[in-house]
């Protein structure tokens, strides 16, 4: 386990995304082992179609992680939302947001005593600031294939899949999150490894040496689950039919 570093990652999602995801749990697991961790919130890969219904609430969402500015979790990891320019492809976008990332999170790892940072990339766009943050090395983490993800954003794939063949050139560690990534890959093999999706063990492993404490709510959702079951089976319904889960609805309702 690395201990005393400096780590900046990238995310490709944000932070506190309603499902913990793997860059989550690992910038935990680094920041409790001893090291100095930013977590830079998910600067997109572009806004998503001005016809998407998904277009607002996105929107939405990053302005409500701006409005948070830099936090501080419990294990000590700074995350940060930095202003960028959400319309990738044109020279002039990439000019301006190289500058912006440089210029917030150089400043923000100076103030936070940050130094030689490994840089952990798990977004293709986040490579214009490779060779900037004066990072001891790179990793680029593959948990998708970005040029083919186009529900998310609008832009050009064929400038996302040049983004990512970058960070692949760039990189001194490639790791992908899934064997179909990994046996799809033609570039930077030698340098790429398997590094499936995290979990927080600890946390999961409550559930197997039965120390796992349920929220009052919950067991009161389990109870009449239960109940409901109990009925169901005595009055002959299916408990997977519209008016038997009807009926369920009203009573959490009343609850």
């Amino acid at each position: 386990m690395l201990h005393d570093k400096s780590i900046i990652c990238f995310g490709g999602e944000d932070w506190w995304y309603h499902h913990p995801h793997s860059k989550n749990h690992l910038m935990r697991r680094f920041a409790r082992a001893g090291n100095k961790v930013i977590f830079v919130n998910s600067i997109s890969m572009g806004l998503a179609s001005v016809k998407s219904k998904d277009l607002v609430p996105r929107i939405t969402r990053k302005l409500k992680s701006y409005a948070k500015l830099a936090r501080t979790t419990e294990e000590g990891i700074t995350v940060v939302s930095p202003a960028v320019i959400p319309f990738f492809g044109s020279r002039a976008a990439t000019i301006a947001n190289r500058s912006l990332l440089t210029a917030q999170i150089a400043g923000l790892a100076r103030r936070r005593g940050l130094s030689r940072p490994i840089l952990w990339i798990a977004i293709p766009t986040a490579i214009e600031v490779v060779g900037r943050l004066h990072e001891s090395l790179v990793v680029y983490h593959v948990s998708d294939k970005y040029d083919a993800n186009t529900m998310d954003h609008a832009t050009d794939p064929a400038f996302i899949r040049s983004l990512h063949e970058q960070a692949i050139a760039a990189a001194d560690l490639i790791f992908y999150s899934s064997r179909k990534l990994l046996a799809e890959a033609t570039q930077g093999l030698e340098r790429s490894h398997l590094l499936e999706q995290a979990v927080d063990f600890d946390h999961w492993a409550l559930i197997q040496n039965g120390n796992l404490r349920i929220a009052p709510a919950i067991e009161q959702i389990h109870w009449l689950f239960r109940s409901h079951r109990a009925m169901a089976d005595r009055s002959g319904i299916n408990p997977a039919s519209g008016a038997s889960a009807a009926r369920l609805e009203l009573g959490l309702h009343r609850q």
